[in-house]
């Protein structure tokens, strides 16, 4: 009996060996996981950021481009109060009134 009780206490610490490294095997697959995801999201995040640097200077410039805009229809508006041939002062204050529009709209951005 004690032979054979000897048997089942060797199997039970080989199982138990077996189950250990498993266990350490894939405490260490999830590490990696876990690492690889983290790498991944602070790549995108970069990126992101990137993106968003570049999209908002891209829209300063436009704002900054539809400003100038105003500034110039506002003066031609005082030279030709009527507009000229094929352009009525509606149709340019309609224009005027879109711009303005557009800025008011992108003054959410931080422009420097």
């Amino acid at each position: 009996m004690t032979t054979n009780g000897n048997g089942v206490a060797v199997a039970i610490q080989e199982a138990l060996k077996k189950l250990t490294r498993w266990t350490v095997v894939l405490y260490v697959l999830l590490v990696l996981a876990v690492g690889f995801s983290y790498v991944t999201r602070v790549n995108d995040l970069n990126r992101v950021e990137k993106t968003g640097a570049t999209v908002n200077s891209a829209l300063c410039v436009f704002r900054q481009d539809v400003e100038r805009r105003i500034e110039d229809t506002v003066g031609f508006l005082e030279n030709h109060p009527q507009g000229i041939a094929g352009i009525p002062r509606e149709q340019i204050k309609t224009s005027l009134q879109a711009q303005r529009q557009t800025v008011r709209a992108l003054r959410i951005l931080d422009c420097p």
